[in-house]
């Protein structure tokens, strides 16, 4: 029974908790780029042998102009790809020329030049013992086969270096495990106590639960996430582990999916001893809200010893005798580190396991053991005492409240809105913007920039002409030369290209003026080309999810507090229902504009960290790539409208899940309501239809137009969207409210 309880209870925070790893793992590999730079990557690894018998460098200026697969404007990413080849072929040939016949004298030259250097102290010295154990550790290893193809590890790498993903399963656990403690917020804890069983055996069986959860949540959670890293980062299963730098001292030659098994398991085992110890907390403080106060504290004070001492520290112990060597397993337990002072040499795998067995076995017996030891009735402490005072004078004053603000206190305070609020601007401020390829220095574009610095802004007249002419005839002049060697001729056909870009520009310019009747003149388009284009989608995308999740969680639990407290049919029948109706609905769009506001805010502000907006009151059509737009309105007025299409969508959401809650309790309205986001989510997982349905992708009214053209096709899904929330809402308000 308590497990099911437990399950019934927990499903919307384990949801929850997997769309954010989820969403996380999408946002990294979108704003790095990874999956453009890797896609490059395997294939600079393909065309490995051919490169090198072509006698091509490895830069992306050098592949770019040898072979059309490699594509101009994606140098910085072919570039990172190109320097992620050249240190694997450092490493394997490292790794493989140690154990090669004359390794054993390289290996006892090196360690022979510590031990002998009086620069490294005396025997008992840290490097000394650190130089002695590495020799060691190493003649125990088993020779892996490394290799440079097929043995791509990155989907794995990046699963063991992703921090952001435990943090979010300690945050689910600690949510679960709270809800062990609900026979105190029921008032049924003597009755609890006092049923047979109810002492000893209740709280074997939560760690028992706390166990099967996390052996279960950490199957779940890692597949997912190496599944998305997989088909970014592609893999090699069946390589070994060691073509991996990160695993180069692992003891044992498995291959990748063998230390992916292992590594759930480790995962399960870390967690667990990190659940039962926050357990034991809210057990040892009867109150779980000051318990999980002081756990944060401490671990607060514990990632600052963890983060901030060095290697060689004196207080280095600190460091690696550390829970959060614990809650990041990725970096501890399979990893080869050695850390200590004169005289004591150990390594952190073994210290974090200790640390574990500790921690599993006092987390097992402490927690039994407090539980038991609980008193049914017992004296206030002087800090819940406190508490109780303060929560009655917040009562006097929410008591005088008008009906709005009662009801703007009830989403912000008791709902916990503004720890959303609060968190989805970190989130936004966290969604960083990378700048484009810097044309002003490309090699085919050669002149171009200079060409936009002069006459950005000016009309196609004839002194635009007179220079495009006179570069012309420069560039023809040097061609035709016969005393000038092939690099000067090769910058000049060069010149003729620029040139063309130029007459094209000149052309259009003109070509608009005339047959729209615009007031049209010479705009730089690189800014725009990015700020318009594809390389701020993944950008648009994160933001919008951000904004669309927080206004459900918010909207969907507005009746929450009415429904908790028995009073639902009380406001469906009462003589104000209206009034309470539409000032929910209002509370609920204002908030909306609220969090898109933040959300636009963050976002102009990191665009202009990277972009300029020239000539942003010229006419949209001066950008060859608005040629079609129907109207003759300013670049200023069409980016606003873009963000006013955005507000527009996130209200029309905030309402659908302000009509679901009104029908059903909270967690079941943030089901329901989440379920808009399901298009997405297989959109980003592959399904190309999806993209057509998905929400997020439709707030982003200017990819809409790049996708579908100024039709009625681009807004399409909004209109079938917003005539959903319109049925919903005049039937609830009929039917319900009215």
């Amino acid at each position: 029974m308590e497990l099911i309880r437990i399950i019934k209870k927990s499903i919307l925070c384990i949801i929850c908790a997997l769309a954010a790893v989820i969403s996380i793992c999408i946002y990294q590999v979108n704003s790095s780029n990874d999956a453009v730079t890797y896609r490059y990557y395997r294939q600079i690894i393909n065309d490995y042998d051919k490169i090198k018998e072509d006698r091509v460098g490895l830069t992306a200026s050098k592949l770019t102009a040898a072979y059309d697969t490699y594509k101009e404007e994606d140098s910085e990413y072919i570039n990172k790809a190109a320097e992620l080849v050249e240190n694997k072929e450092k490493y394997v040939k490292s790794y493989n020329s140690y154990y090669d016949n004359s390794a054993d004298n390289i290996k006892s030259k090196n360690y022979n030049r510590i031990a002998d250097s009086t620069l490294f102290g005396d025997t008992d010295s840290y490097y000394i013992l650190n130089a002695n154990k590495q020799l060691k550790d190493k003649e125990k290893l088993e020779k892996a086969d490394v290799a440079f193809n097929n043995t791509n590890t990155a989907a794995i790498e990046q699963l063991l270096n992703n921090r952001a993903i435990p943090l979010i399963y300690v945050i689910m656990m600690t949510v679960i495990i709270i809800h062990f403690t609900e026979e105190s917020d029921n008032g049924v804890y003597v009755l609890v106590r006092t049923s047979r069983r109810g002492r000893i055996f209740l709280p074997v069986i939560r760690c028992f639960i706390i166990i099967v959860f996390n052996i279960i949540l950490s199957c779940l959670f890692n597949s997912i996430t190496y599944g998305i890293y997989a088909k970014i980062y592609g893999i090699d299963g069946t390589c070994c582990i060691q073509n991996s730098k990160m695993f180069s001292m692992f003891p044992y030659a498995v291959s990748v999916n063998r230390i992916f098994v292992i590594y759930v398991l480790v995962y399960a085992c870390a967690m667990t001893a990190i659940s039962l110890l926050i357990y034991f907390m809210i057990n040892l403080v009867n109150n779980y809200k000051i318990a999980v106060t002081l756990l944060i504290a401490a671990l607060l004070c514990e990632y600052m010893l963890y983060g901030r001492i060095q290697y060689n520290s004196t207080f280095n112990s600190l460091k690696y005798i550390n829970v959060f060597n614990i809650i990041f397993p990725g970096g501890s337990y399979l990893m080869y580190e050695n850390w200590g002072r004169d005289g004591f040499i150990t390594d952190i795998s073994t210290t974090t396991w200790i640390l574990t067995a500790v921690l599993l076995a006092a987390g097992l017996t402490g927690n039994v053991i407090a539980y038991s030891l609980k008193y049914t009735i017992r004296q206030k402490s002087a800090i819940e005492a406190a508490a109780v005072k303060i929560s009655r004078s917040n009562q006097k004053l929410v008591s005088g409240m008008s009906l709005y603000g009662m009801e703007i206190y009830k989403t912000m305070i008791v709902q916990k809105g503004i720890v959303f609020i609060l968190a989805g601007i970190y989130l936004f401020t966290s969604a960083k913007i990378m700048k484009g390829i810097d044309y002003g220095s490309n090699n085919k574009t050669y002149k171009l920039n200079s060409f936009y610095v002069e006459f950005d802004g000016h009309e196609a007249d004839k002194e635009v002409s007179d220079y495009i002419e006179a570069l012309r005839a420069e560039a023809v002049l040097v061609q035709d030369s016969k005393e000038d060697g092939s690099y000067e001729k090769e910058n000049a056909k060069k010149l003729l290209g620029t040139v063309d870009i130029m007459q094209k520009e000149y052309d259009y310019v003109k070509n608009i003026n005339e047959s729209r009747e615009a007031e049209a003149v010479i705009v730089n388009p690189y800014n725009y080309d990015d700020i318009f284009g594809s390389r701020l989608y993944s950008n648009n995308e994160t933001m919008n999810l951000i904004s669309v999740v927080i206004i459900i969680l918010i909207a969907a639990g507005d009746y929450a507090s009415e429904r908790q407290q028995g009073m639902n049919m009380h406001i469906r029948t009462a003589g104000k229902r209206k009034k309470l109706w539409w000032l929910k609905l209002s509370k609920i769009v204002i908030l909306a504009v609220i969090i898109w506001g933040l959300a636009a805010g963050i976002n102009i502000y990191n665009i202009t960290r990277c972009y300029s907006y020239n000539q942003i009151d010229k006419s949209i059509l001066c950008l060859q790539k608005f040629a079609d737009f129907p109207f003759d309105i300013s670049i200023r007025s069409y980016i606003i409208i873009n963000y006013i299409c955005r507000l527009l969508w996130l209200i029309v959401i905030a309402v659908i899940a302000y009509m679901v809650s009104y029908r059903f309790s909270y967690k079941v309205s943030v089901i329901i309501s989440l379920c808009m986001l399901i298009p997405h989510v297989l959109y980003v997982l592959g399904v190309g239809l999806a993209k057509k349905m998905s929400i997020i992708a439709a707030m982003d009214i200017n990819r809409m137009f790049d996708s579908y053209g100024y039709g009625l096709k681009s807004v399409l899904l909004f209109i079938i969207v917003f005539l959903i929330m319109e049925i919903i809402l005049v039937y609830n308000y009929k039917k319900v409210v009215k």
